[in-house]
């Protein structure tokens, strides 16, 4: 996904088949782990959250941002998710309930904040984690995206701006990564869109290839590209 959100404002998002969209503008995910008291401020720096009572933060919970917004959460804004298949574990994300009918958990976001700008030329443990600020520029983390892709079936879409106002889109309807044994490799298939299916170049495209940064080289190159572009993304040549 970097190439086509180099250069633009982008805006990526993952929508379930069953109508619960996760989107992809990413904030971060948080961990909560306080059994004895859930009110208690002190949080650790860990993205994931494990809690046994709840407070009035986790009240209004859901598996996905459609279920918050059919339940009335309508306004786009830091809500939590409960991870399907766990007892009391949450995922702290934006939710964009506004474009694109709503519902979308975001997981990426490159744009225009100022300075200091993100820095994306991360190693693997920092894209494996996730990293950046959820108001701002970040991304969610390769380990959050295969649990939540793998849970449930879902829709990738990305969303493209340029400087002038432009905008393009590109959706797949089937989207899903796979395990850091498999070194994140994506799926996807069944595009539609005005931006162009890059992702299914037949020499430049990621789909089927493993993720690679600049300290785990795991394309087909000779080359570490990841290292000499500076551009962290799946890569199949």
């Amino acid at each position: 996904m970097t190439p086509i959100l180099k250069h633009l404002l982008p805006f990526s998002r993952v929508q379930s088949r069953q109508g619960r969209c996760h989107r992809v503008e990413i904030p971060q995910f948080q961990l909560i782990d306080d059994r004895s008291n859930c009110c208690d401020s002190q949080i650790p720096p860990s993205r994931f959250a494990k809690i046994v009572t709840l407070n009035d933060d986790y009240a209004n919970t859901g598996f996905s941002c459609t279920d918050l917004m059919n339940a009335g959460m309508r306004q786009s804004g830091v809500y939590y998710l409960q991870i399907r298949g766990t007892t009391y574990w949450f995922l702290k994300v934006f939710c964009e309930q506004e474009i694109a009918d709503g519902g979308w958990t975001v997981i990426q976001r490159r744009d225009d904040f100022g300075e200091p700008r993100e820095n994306f030329n991360r190693d693997w443990a920092d894209y494996k984690n996730g990293f950046g600020d959820p108001g701002k520029e970040f991304w969610l983390g390769n380990e959050n995206i295969y649990m939540l892709t793998n849970n449930e079936d879902y829709s990738l879409r990305v969303e493209l701006e340029d400087f002038e106002g432009n905008k393009r889109y590109a959706q797949y309807s089937h989207f899903k990564i796979h395990s850091e044994q498999d070194y994140y490799k994506l799926e996807i298939d069944g595009y539609e869109g005005t931006a162009g299916d890059s992702l299914n170049d037949p020499w430049y495209g990621s789909n089927n290839s493993p993720f690679s940064t600049y300290n785990r080289d795991n394309d087909r190159s000779s080359l570490n590209c990841a290292s000499m572009l500076k551009i962290t993304r799946n890569r199949n040549f």
